[in-house]
């Protein structure tokens, strides 16, 4: 109730006019004391919000901290978004932490005490954050956006695959046309988000499937995003054929609002998902568009053990999200799963 009241406050301020303690409350049905308590709260939390004698409140800045009462004030502004009563809504419940070993953790345990779908966890600092193949996901505490969403999506489990690009789409068109860095997003199958080849974006789903459903999916997002890209190597050099961490604070040359980020990625996996819904064949046609890796040389590996289980030219993705690969004898090899490394120019 507390923050719901905070969100109409906001609202209220967003008006370049002052607004009156006894205006807020009378809309709120609290008292003029509990409003100050309020403002308080939202002024620890970041909010900027100036006080005039005589006249009231006037929010002056917004956070850059995701804070619950912005990303649900955004999240109900967003023209992209459906009703939070709708199929399709994101971000609500949401919850957000200053420290967690994993938001996937975290969102695994809500999802299987039936959590609904478009539920968020988002944190401040990841102890225990990890990639594919269990690797180490390195983000910065307080500059980088750490976050995971359930879906309870209506498909099969032959279909997982193409949810996975999906998803890719979702995050490759916000950082393109909302982040603005267009043409310099490019995405490496599975699920990879790069910037002009380095890496800016992990994503990783984890789900519970039965032999005829999907009963849940949970998306971990983890985004450089006010990091510098030298923190984030940490003096280790980036292996051959592996792409090196780029932030958008690097890419765009100015701090990005992580709040900001995080609506605008739920608004755009909202719409990736509904489209993967009614019209399943754009997905691959939209990820076609951000892919990287065709008419590349590379190898895939096996996740786990690093056997080598083929090796070409990338030959874009098939209908179900599975990688083509050309092999040296033309034949057209598929995978489903695996680890690929590009092949430098000279030996491929």
């Amino acid at each position: 109730m507390g923050v719901a009241q905070r969100i109409r406050m906001l609202a209220m301020m967003l008006d370049p006019i002052a607004v009156s303690g006894e205006e807020l409350g009378g809309a709120l049905g609290v008292s003029r004391a509990a409003v100050h308590k309020h403002v308080s709260v939202l002024r620890t939390a970041g909010f900027a919000v100036e006080s005039q004698r005589g006249y009231g409140y006037r929010l002056r800045e917004m956070p850059e901290l995701p804070a619950p009462e912005l990303v649900a004030l955004l999240l109900l502004a967003d023209p992209r978004m459906p009703g939070p009563d709708e199929p399709g809504f994101l971000g609500l419940p949401y919850h957000h932490h200053a420290r967690v070993d994993s938001t996937n953790d975290i969102c695994r345990s809500l999802a299987e005490a039936q959590a609904p779908s478009g539920t968020v966890v988002a944190a401040e600092d990841q102890l225990q954050g990890r990639g594919r193949l269990d690797r180490v996901w390195h983000s910065l505490a307080g500059r980088d956006l750490t976050f995971s969403v359930i879906l309870r999506p209506n498909v099969a489990p032959v279909e997982v695959g193409r949810l996975v690009l999906a998803v890719a789409n979702g995050v490759a068109l916000c950082l393109a046309e909302d982040v603005g860095l267009g043409r310099a997003i490019g995405l490496k199958w599975p699920n990879d988000v790069l910037i002009n080849g380095d890496k800016a974006c992990g994503i990783l789903l984890e789900a519970s499937i039965d032999m005829d459903r999907v009963r849940w999916v949970v998306v971990g997002i983890g985004i450089n995003t006010n990091s510098r890209s030298a923190d984030l190597l940490g003096g280790i050099e980036t292996p051959p054929g592996k792409e090196p961490p780029i932030s958008l604070h690097d890419a765009v040359g100015s701090r990005v609002s992580r709040s900001a980020l995080l609506v605008s990625l739920l608004a755009r996996l909202s719409v990736s998902l509904r489209q993967l819904s009614s019209r399943p064949e754009s997905v691959v046609e939209q990820y076609e568009a951000f892919d990287t890796l065709r008419g590349r040389g590379i190898y895939l590996t096996s996740g786990y053990g690093g056997r080598r289980m083929g090796q070409g030219i990338a030959d874009g993705v098939e209908s179900d999200g599975s990688l083509r690969v050309r092999g040296t004898h033309g034949q057209i090899d598929v995978f489903g799963a695996g680890e690929v490394t590009v092949v430098p120019a000279e030996k491929a």
